[in-house]
């Protein structure tokens, strides 16, 4: 990121509402990918607009789904369409 963008700020980045991640990342002078990066390493909450994302409903994702925790703690969660009971979108 570039730290005089930064430090001088970004008429995107102020006011109320959201700013998408693209233009976030574009006013720091960064990829969205390393902004969102940095913004779970400072625990720094933000959202996600889901549009037109498919999915599937179910009652409760964790017990539809078999899960297991890797060696760092992190929650994985194996996708099974059938178990979800099918694509919706």
């Amino acid at each position: 990121m570039d730290i005089t963008k930064i430090k001088a700020g970004s008429i995107k980045l102020l006011g109320d509402g959201y700013v998408s991640l693209v233009d976030a990342s574009n006013a720091l002078g960064a990829s969205p990918l390393i902004l969102a990066q940095q913004l779970i390493a400072k625990q720094a909450p933000f959202s996600v607009e889901a549009i037109k994302w498919a999915g599937w409903p179910v009652a409760d994702i964790y017990q539809a789904l078999d899960h297991s925790y890797d060696d760092a703690g992190q929650l994985e969660v194996v996708l099974d369409a059938e178990k979800l009971g099918g694509l919706q979108g």
